[in-house]
């Protein structure tokens, strides 16, 4: 999982939610932090969600850790950009 997708926040810019997983939490004794933001993307993965929206963590950052959050399964919202006249023929002008 792409670290992208681990949010403090209630969406991932650019991508919509198209299905909520449920309730995700990881935890790690002796790596902190960034042990306990990997075994909840590990737990995020093994529930099918491509993202982690809600993200809070609790404890020590050294010592023990645990991260939760909302998992969820995300798509890219799809752009139509405007069409650009093409000023390179005389018509178009």
């Amino acid at each position: 999982m792409d670290n992208k997708f681990v949010t403090t926040l209630p969406n991932v810019m650019g991508y919509e939610i198209v299905e909520s997983k449920g309730f995700i939490f990881g935890e790690a004794i002796f790596n902190g932090v960034k042990g306990a933001i990997k075994e909840l993307k590990k737990e995020a993965e093994k529930q099918g969600c491509n993202a982690v929206v809600n993200v809070r963590i609790a404890g020590e950052a050294s010592t023990y850790a645990a991260a939760y959050g909302d998992g969820v399964v995300v798509r890219p919202i799809p752009v139509e950009l405007p069409e650009v006249p093409d000023f390179t023929t005389p018509n178009n002008l």
